[in-house]
């Protein structure tokens, strides 16, 4: 396998609703995580399907990876079918929500060849180097593949122990001055967003992190939160830290949920 893409999908009416506070936090640590990998990957948000179309296209891509949200199938849907119609070889991954909670359904309303549950780095990772040696990705814990005209979800890949050793995020790979700009027009500090643990412990129906990060809550260390910051103020020295964790002010000891403060 050559080169990956890892495509930001449009999410409503063709328009980009990254009109929030922060970019793509899933897809800047699937990002880091592969290029620590020294693996040849870019990083695209799309601002309407032909957008991302024929950023596909012109990119000749291999492989492209689309998170998927209920509010944005649609756009994937009509995405994949484009670059299908114009060049069949390419290969799509899916993950995020809606695949790890449907797998199934999504593998077969969006046609994708492969899907990844759950936590995405390594099994995405493992999934690029079989590709790259052309070996079968069978076996690939956390992996939703086409095998003999069937859909077959594998075992449940391990979540990563130590998050400390997830590299730092390169915010340089996304349109920082975009995001910048509406959070001042919103009366908010230019703010660059981390998350500083994965999880939580409390089961809300309503809720896909219990799907996605159903095991306890696990978090960075303080001195690597302190350490990344750090970097990243080097790179960004004016701006200031937001926090998307789903439980950041919560610990949980033994059976018991608290919330600290």
């Amino acid at each position: 396998m050559g080169k990956m893409l890892l495509l930001s999908p449009p999410l409503y009416c063709e328009r980009h609703l990254r009109r929030s506070f922060q970019p793509p936090l899933n897809l800047l640590y699937l990002y880091a995580y592969l290029r620590a990998k020294n693996l040849e990957v870019e990083l695209f948000e799309a601002d309407s399907i032909e957008d991302a179309v024929e950023e596909i296209l012109e990119k000749g891509a291999d492989l492209v990876g689309i998170p998927l949200y209920y509010a944005s199938l649609n756009n994937v849907y009509s995405i994949v079918e484009q670059v299908r119609n114009r060049n069949s070889t390419i290969k799509f991954v899916a993950g995020g929500p809606c695949l790890t909670m449907e797998p199934e359904r999504m593998m077969q309303e969006g046609n994708f060849d492969f899907g990844v549950i759950g936590e995405g780095e390594e099994t995405l990772y493992e999934l690029c180097e079989a590709l790259t040696k052309g070996v079968a990705p069978d076996d690939i814990d956390g992996l939703v593949c086409r095998q003999n005209g069937r859909i077959e979800a594998n075992t449940r890949r391990k979540p990563i122990s130590n998050l400390d050793e997830l590299p730092f995020l390169d915010f340089t790979v996304v349109d920082n001055d975009y995001y910048f700009d509406f959070q001042e027009k919103s009366g908010v500090p230019k703010t660059l967003f981390l998350n500083s643990s994965r999880g939580c412990s409390f089961r809300c129906s309503y809720c896909c992190t219990p799907v996605l990060w159903p095991g306890p809550v696990r978090r960075y260390s303080p001195q690597r939160m302190v350490d990344e910051i750090r970097y990243q103020l080097k790179i960004f020295p004016e701006v200031e830290f937001g926090f998307c964790d789903d439980s950041f002010f919560q610990t949980e000891v033994g059976s018991k949920n608290f919330l600290s403060w």
